[in-house]
């Protein structure tokens, strides 16, 4: 997992802030099937994560979750224990 720059956030997560993506951090994440990468968006403030898979294939749909850090968030997508 690797810091990016929150300009190059999803359209899709950004359409969830309603534009707002102050104090939120973008983090990404090499997918399994190495055609895409996992976005994970996290705020420290309310430890909430956004997710969206970004590349071939993508749907646009974007997960929510509690998260206590960005790897978190992941790990909680890959166990299917997101929480809403």
């Amino acid at each position: 997992m690797r810091k990016i720059e929150i300009t190059e956030l999803d359209a899709n997560l950004l359409a969830d802030l309603e534009g707002a993506a102050q104090g939120w951090e973008l983090h990404e994440v090499a997918a399994d099937d190495a055609d895409g990468v996992w976005q994970v968006l996290w705020n420290a403030e309310h430890n909430r994560a956004g997710l969206v898979y970004v590349g071939n294939g993508s749907n646009g749909a974007t997960l929510w979750t509690d998260a206590t850090s960005p790897a978190d968030a992941y790990r909680r997508l890959q166990a299917d224990e997101l929480s809403a």
